[in-house]
């Protein structure tokens, strides 16, 4: 960002990170946090604009991201477009494809936490090189927020993977996990018809895989020093 009336050009690392991430990381990692020692902490304009602003993303839940969209706009350029989101029918869910730099970032954060700092799952094979454009990724939204992902590669004619399920911690036991791969399959049904689906269930998630219709092949095998069992199951 450039203020042109002192011409300085300055950067904000964070700016595409939510400050319940930070909350969450810090905590998550042991990151020791020093209070603010000026008197005026809390009580400034700064503050006023932030509580007014979290006022507005209550209310309109698609306000920050238009703000960070708008913000990164340097060419001036049109944004009037229809933002992708899927309704998942019944609920406050909503399944968004993840086609810009936030969509990647959000998904990634999730799976950092999730698998990375969760599972103890190594970044370089977290973070493998798969995510080009043979894999399609998808955020599981609620209230304008990622709280999940989920992502398929196309492996052949009539066959692909799922792989890097994923929930934040605080919004499991809820069924969004199973919410979202019905979606998925429903999707990809329509899609692909017919299609036979690989996956790599982590052990302890053989039967949560089974409900929809995945059977186990082979013996249990370790990945990322994690017992799996590949399952397919073939959609019509």
């Amino acid at each position: 960002m450039h203020l042109e009336k002192a011409d300085i050009t300055f950067i904000r690392p964070f700016i595409h990170v939510r400050e319940t991430q930070i909350i969450t990381a810090v905590k998550e990692l042991g990151i020791p946090v020093t209070e603010s020692p000026c008197p005026a902490d809390g009580a400034t304009t700064r503050q006023d604009i932030k509580e007014i602003l979290n006022d507005l993303y209550h209310r309109y839940p698609s306000a920050r991201d238009n703000f960070l969209t708008m913000l990164s706009n340097f060419e001036q350029a049109d944004l009037w477009f229809d933002e992708i989101n899927y309704q998942i029918e019944g609920t406050n869910l909503s399944m968004r494809p993840v086609v810009s730099a936030l969509d990647g970032m959000m998904a990634s954060y999730i799976r950092n936490v999730v698998f990375v700092i969760g599972q103890n799952v190594p970044v370089d094979l977290e973070f493998d090189g798969t995510d080009d454009e043979t894999a399609h990724s998808f955020l599981l939204m609620q209230h304008g927020l990622a709280i999940g992902t989920i992502r398929y590669i196309v492996d052949g004619p009539g066959r692909l993977h799922i792989g890097r399920v994923a929930i934040l911690q605080e919004h499991r036991a809820k069924g969004y996990g199973s919410l979202m791969m019905r979606w998925l399959h429903k999707f990809l049904a329509k899609k692909f018809n017919p299609v036979t689906i690989t996956i790599h269930a982590q052990a302890h998630l053989k039967q949560f895989y089974e409900q929809f219709g995945y059977v186990a092949e082979g013996d249990i095998f370790l990945e990322a020093g994690i017992e799996h069992y590949k399952m397919t199951v073939t959609l019509k």
